[in-house]
């Protein structure tokens, strides 16, 4: 991340860049989902600066069921594993 450097913030332009990008991310992500027919059905996404994900939705919470849990890292080291198998 590149900041300013006399006050440690990302400039306007920065931050305005980087959250259409994160916007486009999200819409390519609500595409993938094969949504049912609740209209108020929705997918909550939760990021630690840890790097752990959690994703539940609306039913899971209507169910009582624990959010899915990923970590970054162990995403990141399987697929440098496949990439090095493929080589």
């Amino acid at each position: 991340m590149s900041m300013n450097e006399s006050t440690g913030k990302m400039s306007t332009e920065e931050a305005g860049d980087r959250g259409e990008l994160i916007l486009k991310h999200l819409q390519a992500i609500y595409k993938l989902v094969e949504w049912d027919d609740d209209e108020l059905g929705y997918i909550r996404t939760t990021f630690y600066k840890s790097g752990k994900i959690e994703l539940a939705t609306h039913i899971d919470d209507k169910d009582g069921v624990q959010p899915t849990v990923f970590e970054m890292n162990e995403y990141e080291e399987a697929e440098a594993e496949a990439q090095k198998n493929r080589q």
